[in-house]
């Protein structure tokens, strides 16, 4: 569906239909009442028409309707200005009330604000006290990790220094076994050539009872 074209007509009918209504027209009511337009469009089209807007001339009237008619206005001024003060007493009551109300509510709010800034300060110095709390423990945490880091740097120390030993304790106990397998060889051969020195002597005796039996015979 084809959109309708704003033209200066349909404008001054809107404008017209909202001043009959009661209603000041506006670029956007005229706009709503046609159903669209551009903004430019409508605002040129609407101050064409406020410029054709012009006040109805001033009619005379008779002296006679003119004094009655001041006489009416001069009641209708006295009617209306007792209504006034009736109804500014009123008004000045009701505000006069609402003055009250507005302290009294005023008060209870700086009795607030003045409640909450002192727990305010109280949060806060609890916050601060929190805040030095959690940096002595974060100093303590700091701490105690370079305590277990110099314990671990000691322990692994201490863990080499073990091994080393364990080493050194591991060769001594091969040389002891090595001594050990040579002295058990140095006491085998001693006990052959002890055994060998006996064969020998009793060979030589042997020789020499021999050898002096044949002398004797």
């Amino acid at each position: 569906m084809a959109r309708a074209i704003v033209t200066q007509g349909l404008v001054f009918e809107a404008a017209d239909a909202l001043v009959v209504a009661g209603t000041e027209p506006s670029i956007i009511d005229v706009q709503e009442r046609i159903g669209g337009g551009s903004y430019t469009t409508v605002k040129r089209f609407l101050e064409a028409w406020k410029a054709r807007q012009i006040p109805p001339p001033m009619i005379a009237l008779p002296e006679a309707v003119a004094a009655r008619g001041a006489a009416f206005v001069r009641e209708l001024w006295s009617a209306a200005a007792a209504m006034s003060e009736q109804r500014s007493t009123q008004v000045r009551e009701d505000a006069q009330r609402q003055v009250a109300a507005a302290q009294a509510a005023l008060a209870s709010a700086e009795a607030a604000i003045t409640r909450m800034e002192a727990e305010g300060e109280e949060q806060a110095q609890w916050l601060v006290s929190q805040e030095q709390l959690i940096a002595g423990l974060r100093d303590e945490v700091a701490e105690a990790r370079n305590t277990a880091q110099v314990a671990e740097a000691r322990a692994a120390e201490q863990a080499r220094q073990i091994e080393d030993l364990q080493r050194q304790v591991q060769q001594r106990d091969d040389v002891l076994a090595e001594a050990r397998a040579a002295s058990l060889d140095q006491a085998r051969l001693t006990g052959e050539l002890a055994a060998l020195q006996r064969q020998l002597q009793e060979q030589t005796a042997l020789i020499e009872r021999l050898a002096s039996g044949r002398k004797d015979g």
